[in-house]
């Protein structure tokens, strides 16, 4: 598919439909820096393209030849069709490096790599932020993983701990909401504002009014530079024909957003959080007609 070969790094782009998984590539660094070490004899030939073939030399790239061609041999190891090759044994080459592989196009990928004292660079590199990750965790080198290891569980547990008491500090102000709100015709209406809940903590609060019986609400939460909300519709307020759907449409578009739902729930986004005040006493009034038959 191509190649190229650069003073500081080279680079090989082959037929593969799938991914090359990282044991891989291990054994394909592995073959060549064994056969590098081999210090195979380099030898180059120039023969015709008829005999080139016979001799079994590959043609890694489909490129069109002449009637002359010029075949590079690494020992017995390797032969192809090539322009030439700046060394006389594979030794002379040094250390190799994958240091990337990618999709180039469908089909293709790509292999980049380092020989010689650019590998050396490259690993000196890798060792010098292991080294800074290891006095990050103040841990010897040889224990990076297992500390890394240690401190991913430890704040998988204090995220779970954080949302337990984001859970219970949201219930308690909807439990503060729903013993302040107002009723129509049997049904509880909140609007409030919770300030830095993401959408599907919003959606969390919506469940803890759903538990509580019959209501209708229209909660938002401003996070940075942007105001999140969400609507919800009880049972009887669907039936006296609130849409939360239609409700968050006509909220939304107060703060410069747009969303929507289901009947029973829906939610929207804006940018304009200065009117977010404004957005939720207008979903205060909708809901209000809606249930009082207005």
């Amino acid at each position: 598919s191509g190649s190229l070969v650069a003073p500081d790094h080279l680079r090989f782009d082959f037929h593969h439909f799938e991914t090359p998984t990282p044991k891989q590539l291990e054994t394909i660094e592995r073959i060549v820096n064994e056969k590098i070490m081999e210090d195979l004899p380099v030898g180059q030939s120039e023969m015709g393209l008829d005999a080139a073939r016979e001799t079994g030399a590959k043609a890694l790239f489909g490129e069109k030849y002449g009637d002359l061609v010029r075949v590079v041999s690494a020992g017995k190891f390797s032969k192809e069709l090539c322009g030439g090759i700046h060394c006389d044994r594979t030794g002379e080459i040094g250390p190799f490096k994958i240091t990337a592989e990618e999709s180039v196009a469908a089909g293709i990928r790509r292999i980049t790599a380092v020989t010689g004292r650019f590998a050396l660079d490259y690993w000196k590199h890798l060792a010098e932020r292991l080294h800074s990750v290891a006095t990050e965790f103040k841990t010897p080198v040889t224990d990076v993983v297992k500390r890394a290891k240690a401190v991913s569980r430890e704040l998988k547990e204090l995220r779970k701990e954080l949302e337990r008491l984001r859970s219970g500090e949201r219930s308690t102000q909807i439990g503060e909401l729903l013993t302040g709100a107002t009723e129509v015709g049997g049904v509880k209406v909140i609007t409030a504002s919770l300030q830095g809940l993401s959408p599907s903590e919003l959606r969390a609060a919506v469940d803890v009014i759903k538990g509580s019986g019959e209501a209708a609400a229209v909660l938002a939460s401003v996070t940075g530079k942007k105001v999140a909300m969400i609507a919800y519709a009880g049972t009887r307020a669907r039936k006296k024909g609130l849409d939360a759907g239609k409700l968050i449409k006509e909220v939304a578009k107060v703060v410069g957003g747009g969303g929507g739902g289901r009947a029973e729930l829906a939610q929207a986004g804006g940018t304009d959080i200065a009117k977010t005040k404004e957005a939720l006493e207008l979903g205060q009034k909708l809901i209000v007609e809606k249930l009082s038959g207005k």
